[in-house]
């Protein structure tokens, strides 16, 4: 009788040939359709594969047990078409909807594919799997575990954030990998046991966000280091039939796969649309997604949003905002004026610990409102989201259908709402070329109301929500103006003075616009033929401080603070509003001292006052000529300012002597006990 072990190493080894055999009748070039039957046949010469289920797949029992469990039986129009072609070996570019199943149709060929070559942790590397941020790494990670619980495949996610040492340590131990494009290319630097010589399969996850993102060198030094005989997967929810753009990443006759759903209109149509026409415009939406948009002035946008947000407390909101700082103020805004649920908040500028918990927190409630700028925008899923509010026009129809795709997925129902400004309409003609038409709404005015006196009232009271006011202001009015395409955004049609007083200020703040930061419409466009996706976060950080300039020692001192009191509000949100205030206070007059400097040196260049130390007018200012003896040298006046200080310092240092006294007494009595 064979022991129950080796009985079982039988049973896998013919389960590994059949599945073989099975995926060795899957023809190389296919044309996929859906229909309950099973199997491969020639239909007319052409051959069809047909698969509506993962069971209907040569796929392995570990595999099949794990996706049962997780929940995952019918197949998505994605799956049925790519995952036959992934499993046989063949390279895929592949384009769909976002939420449609992508995840799904690269980790089950990866599994597959390591298992019928008995992969073991001695191998090393056999896939790798490169995704643009951080979040949607650890997303595809998590599925990852899910599916290939029963594999005994090692896993490991390496992302920026992490200690670098410790990754460093057990990369070399992984057969599967999950990365960002930068700290990739760190570890084939810097860690000597990561090897990818034997590489069976490279996935590119929102392959053409890598790309727009700004990676393309960084992609192109990861691939030198890989091996040409591989198979490589591309995966996209935008993303066009061009062969030029994708040529350079090293695709060897790629299938291409996409999908999308036809409307009513599209189908009753008698004017037959060409297949290379549809998928250089390919735009795909879900047909439960119910999209409309609404015309406003921009000084009602906060009104209607916090109107909004009052009467759909029970929905789960995603509200798309242009820059950071936009979103900070309305958060930390919104907070204090209490809407009746959970708001949270995510941008760039948080630490990856602090994203990641807001991540799971909003995921974790059935009702709460996601302030949020384009880095959730892509690839994130946040699973029965209700409304997705996009309070500024996006910058192409590209990040519109990324935004509305965090609703509506997996055949689930969903609303979009686009805020519009007049002069902005004209985005509605480009959603048109891509088959978009969302439906107009108008809003109530009797059932939206006015914030901007409790804002007013906030700002008062709180001087760091002022200047927070300031600047979300100020930046929102360069990421119009810093916009390339003119013929949708333009600042000069911008209501200025009631703007100021919609954001809850008095007066408009000081800001620039660099002319060298302006982006050129016509030259800013990638390899897939539309404006590069450059986000206002990155805008923000070349641009200077609004109101308050500081030097760059005290800015970088201010964003850790930020940061930190961020993290600390999330904790006790209601416990440190007045330590804000005192914290804040000192900064608040060291800023305004900074102002007031500046003012002196902008009326000296000017000519309006006098450059001379004995000028009246300056000393006047400085608090020195009041009543009182103007010098007539910069020794007097220094010398008068050392007189003044002179019993402060005295006072200082009796204290710190005091201090030193008490200290040594107190080391002298410990040491008396001591013996």
């Amino acid at each position: 009788m064979k022991p129950k072990r080796a009985t079982c190493f039988a049973k896998e080894k013919e389960e590994r040939e059949n599945i073989l055999q099975q995926v060795g009748l899957i023809p190389p070039r296919l044309t996929l359709k859906t229909t309950t039957s099973q199997g491969s046949q020639k239909n007319n010469g052409v051959q069809v594969y047909y698969a509506t289920q993962f069971n209907h797949l040569p796929i392995s029992r570990r595999t099949l047990y794990a996706l049962k469990d997780s929940g995952y039986q019918q197949l998505t129009a994605i799956q049925k078409k790519a995952l036959p072609l992934g499993l046989r070996g063949n390279d895929i570019l592949g384009a769909a909807r976002t939420g449609s199943g992508k995840t799904l149709t690269f980790l089950v060929p990866i599994l597959e594919h390591l298992w019928r070559m008995d992969w073991t942790s001695w191998d090393g590397l056999g896939a790798l799997i490169i995704s643009p941020t951080r979040e949607l790494a650890m997303q595809i990670f998590q599925v990852l575990r899910k599916v290939g619980k029963n594999h005994c495949f090692s896993a490991g996610l390496v992302i920026g954030g992490k200690d670098f040492e410790e990754e460093r340590e057990r990369i070399g131990r992984m057969n599967i990998l999950i990365a960002t494009p930068g700290r990739l290319l760190q570890h084939m630097d810097q860690s000597t046991d990561f090897d990818c010589s034997r590489l069976q399969i490279l996935v590119l996850d929102e392959a053409d966000q890598i790309l727009d993102m700004g990676f393309q060198r960084t992609i192109d030094a990861i691939l030198r280091n890989l091996p040409k005989q591989r198979q490589t997967l591309l995966f996209s929810a935008t993303q066009t039939r061009s062969v030029q753009a994708l040529a350079r990443l090293s695709l060897e006759e790629p299938e291409y796969v996409a999908v999308y759903e036809k409307t009513p209109q599209e189908e009753d149509s008698k004017e037959i649309e060409s297949e290379v026409g549809r998928e250089e415009s390919f735009v795909d939406i879900p047909l439960s997604l119910k999209q409309s948009y609404t015309v406003v002035q921009a000084p009602e946008k906060l009104n209607i949003l916090w109107s909004f947000i009052k009467s759909h407390i029970r929905c789960k909101i995603i509200v798309f905002l242009a820059s950071c700082k936009q979103v900070r103020f309305v958060y930390e805004a919104f907070r204090r004026m209490k809407p009746g649920l959970v708001l949270l908040h995510i941008h760039g500028r948080m630490k990856q610990s602090k994203r990641m918990i807001m991540y799971q927190q909003f995921c974790g409630q059935s009702y709460a409102c996601l302030l949020a700028t384009d880095v959730a925008a892509r690839g994130l899923d946040f699973p029965q989201v209700d409304w997705v509010i996009q309070l500024d026009c996006p910058s192409h129809v590209q990040s519109y259908v990324h935004r509305i795709g965090r609703t509506a997925r997996m055949n689930r129902s969903g609303n979009s709402l686009l805020f519009l400004l007049p002069s902005e309409c004209v985005f509605l003609e480009r959603l048109k070329s891509h088959h978009i038409e969302p439906k107009k709404h108008v809003v109530n005015k009797k059932k939206t109301r006015n914030i901007s006196g409790t804002l007013a009232s906030l700002n008062a009271s709180d001087t760091s929500l002022k200047y927070l006011s300031q600047r979300a202001l100020c930046c929102y009015i360069r990421s119009i103006a810093l916009e390339g395409d003119k013929e949708i955004f333009d600042a000069s049609q911008l209501p200025m003075e009631e703007m100021t007083r919609a954001y809850g200020l008095v007066t408009l703040p000081k800001y620039t616009i660099p002319k060298t930061v302006v982006r050129n419409h016509e030259t800013s466009r990638n390899a897939f033929g539309y404006r590069r996706e450059t986000t206002q976060e990155a805008i923000e950080l070349e641009l200077e401080k609004p109101s308050l300039h500081l030097s760059k020692e005290k800015e970088e001192e201010e964003e850790e603070e930020e940061e930190e009191e961020e993290e600390e509000e999330w904790l006790h949100p209601v416990d440190k509003e007045k330590e804000e205030e005192m914290e804040l206070d000192s900064n608040w007059k060291a800023q305004e001292l900074e102002l007031e400097q500046r003012r002196l040196e902008r009326r000296e260049k000017k000519g309006k006052q006098s450059n001379q130390i004995g000028s009246p007018s300056l000393l006047a200012e400085l608090g020195e000529s009041d009543g009182k003896e103007v010098p007539s040298t910069i020794d007097e006046y220094a010398q008068r300012v050392r007189d003044k200080l002179l019993p402060q310092l005295e006072y200082i240092n009796q204290i710190e002597r005091n201090r030193v006294r008490e200290m040594h007494k107190k080391r002298k009595w410990q040491k008396k006990n001591d013996e």
